[in-house]
């Protein structure tokens, strides 16, 4: 286990195929999520703000 008192950091990335276009991107909302996939209202709880 790493001391947590150094410093680290990391490299974080992200690929999308075929291209990304910010056009055809939709976020989900939280209310919407659960209505859909009730069955994972835990993880969406976890993962969620608002």
């Amino acid at each position: 286990m790493q001391d947590k008192s150094q410093e680290s950091y990391a490299l974080v990335s992200c690929v999308v195929a075929p291209g990304f276009e910010f056009s055809d991107f939709e976020l989900g909302k939280k209310e919407g999520l659960l209505k859909q996939y009730p069955q994972h209202e835990k993880i969406i709880q976890e993962l969620t703000r608002e």
